[in-house]
């Protein structure tokens, strides 16, 4: 029977000591299971556009002529 079954300080020390561990290592696990995972990434933002390729869409749809679209090109090779 169990009733005159003292633990000692060291038995409690241990018992505590592993259940820390023991807590320890499945917190460490579920963490590093969803950062390989990929689960907590965030995607940077898309880049700006170029003011070459602003200038292009422009003159695709219509919106300056020939010779705006030759001058600003002019303008921005300059740079």
């Amino acid at each position: 029977m169990w009733w005159h079954q003292d633990m000692s300080t060291w038995n409690w020390f241990f018992m505590t000591l592993s259940m820390a561990l023991f807590w320890v290592l499945v917190i460490g696990a579920v963490v590093w299971a969803i950062r390989s995972s990929g689960g907590v990434r965030s995607e940077p933002p898309p880049h700006p556009p170029r003011a070459r390729d602003a200038l292009d869409e422009r003159f695709a749809r219509g919106e300056i002529s020939e010779d705006e679209y030759r001058k600003a090109r002019e303008v921005l090779s300059e740079r």
